[in-house]
């Protein structure tokens, strides 16, 4: 009887002791902060998706939100301060500062080029605590929008700087999978940009563009489309601006895919640890295309939805031929 009573006693603080440990667990959510480049614009549209997509979500962290001055401010005066559990920058001014003033803290760049991040992580030593969602789009769906969209142009063209030549491996052997064929010229400066064009455009179907500074920038984007015009080459953009300023088709992600991909992330991320994944590329896209453009070059495409949903179906394993 006494051996019973004693251990209906410490089932009883156990019971208590419990009862006190799991609401302050509860009470402490991992503190993210979604560090901007800018207030408005895109960077505003991601971090207004991530917020909203994890309102309801049951173990959602504790978001916030702050411009890039904000956070450079925090630095210097909250030293004693607690520390997020992970910051995801928005951008890549963003990611560089951040970078910079929190090296050790585990970081998700998001909303900046693969190489940008490939050169941000280069030569730093905490790298495993730094991952990355990209804005530009991989290879391979690039390649299958042209297969999809422009069955018959089999030649394609690209022009790559200092920064995109690493790709050129990727780039051959994911044209060589689709049965394209690939001219490539290879530039170090801006200038060298219109002659590398006029050697390419004579034999090719198609350019398709690389995230490269030197190659696609506001500097250079008029004289490029001119460029490819004269010869009657289309353009496979890098975003809808770029569409709207005369490239023929792209595919991209919008802020609010980015942000939904974020939120994604960062579920999985609380329910295994805060652990950080690996570095990926957009998992939602879209498609634009510029008809006015089609027009002046006699091609003929499907609708925007249409060219989506059979990207998309590649990407999902099937045939583009039998699309």
């Amino acid at each position: 009887m006494e051996s019973r009573g004693l251990r209906g006693r410490l089932l009883v603080f156990l019971l208590a002791v419990l009862a006190t440990v799991a609401p302050s667990r509860a009470a402490t959510a991992a503190a993210v902060w979604i560090v901007l480049s800018q207030e408005r614009g895109a960077y505003g549209e991601v971090a207004d998706t991530v917020k909203s997509a994890l309102a309801q979500k049951r173990g959602a962290p504790a978001l916030e939100i702050m411009t890039l001055a904000e956070a450079t401010t925090r630095a210097g005066e909250d030293r004693a301060g607690r520390k997020p559990d992970l910051i995801v920058t928005v951008g890549a001014q963003a990611a560089r500062q951040i970078a910079t003033l929190y090296p050790r803290a585990p970081l998700l760049h998001t909303l900046i080029p693969r190489l940008a991040f490939t050169e941000l992580a280069h030569g730093q030593a905490a790298v495993r605590h730094r991952s990355a969602i990209f804005l530009d789009q991989p290879v391979d769906r690039q390649l299958d929008l042209v297969r999809v969209a422009l069955p018959r142009h089999k030649r394609v063209a690209v022009v790559l700087g200092p920064s995109s030549r690493q790709q050129l491996g990727e780039l051959r052997a994911a044209a060589r999978e689709r049965s394209l064929s690939l001219s490539v010229e290879t530039i170090s400066e801006e200038g060298e940009l219109i002659g590398a064009l006029n050697r390419l455009l004579d034999d090719s179907d198609v350019l398709l563009s690389v995230a490269d500074p030197v190659v696609f920038s506001g500097a250079t984007i008029h004289h490029l489309l001119l460029t490819t015009y004269r010869y009657k080459v289309p353009v496979v953009g890098l975003s809808r601006a770029y569409v709207e300023a005369g490239a023929l088709i792209a595919v991209y992600s919008t802020p609010q895919q980015i942000g939904r991909q974020i939120a994604e992330v960062l579920g999985r991320m609380a329910a295994n640890g805060w652990a950080l994944p690996a570095p990926q590329y957009p998992k939602y896209f879209a498609v634009a295309v510029n008809e006015r453009v089609a027009a002046s070059l006699g091609i003929i495409l499907d609708e925007e939805e249409a060219i989506l949903h059979r990207l998309m179906a590649v990407g999902r394993g099937e045939s583009a031929d039998s699309l």
